[in-house]
């Protein structure tokens, strides 16, 4: 289960980093 918690963390900054490159076009 560690694991699992530890792809979510990557995933979550994964689009979190997306969503930032994303807002930063979109200005």
């Amino acid at each position: 289960m560690v694991w699992d918690i530890k792809n979510v963390q990557k995933i979550k900054l994964k689009l979190e980093s997306a969503v930032d490159v994303h807002s930063y076009f979109l200005r």
